[in-house]
């Protein structure tokens, strides 16, 4: 009967440190996402221009959009380029890959 108790209290006691190290690993995943997050958003605003140029005619307005709901990454970008001649140019280009390192 000692047997089969002390049986019980290791896997109880094995049980125990497995939820533990789960319940680490779990907490050390959500940081790095919660890091990684960060780096992305600075990433992307890094990149936001301080101003618009001044065209001729043209009125323009911007919006900085995420293109991964969560992630804060990936998505859609546009420049607006002032020519010499007043005129302007838009170039576009669309990233397909949403992650951090896709983006960097």
């Amino acid at each position: 009967m000692l047997s089969a108790a002390a049986g019980q209290l290791a896997s109880a006691l094995e049980r125990s440190r497995l939820y533990e190290a789960e319940r680490a690993a779990q907490e050390r995943l959500a940081e790095s996402a919660a890091q990684a997050i960060k780096v992305s958003q600075t990433l992307q605003r890094s990149l936001l221009p301080m101003s618009l140029p001044e065209i001729e005619s043209v009125d323009v307005a911007v919006r900085y959009l995420p293109g991964t709901a969560g992630a804060e990454v990936g998505g859609d970008w546009y420049d607006l380029i002032s020519a010499p001649d007043g005129t302007g140019m838009i170039p576009l280009s669309a990233s397909s890959a949403c992650s951090v390192m896709s983006c960097a």
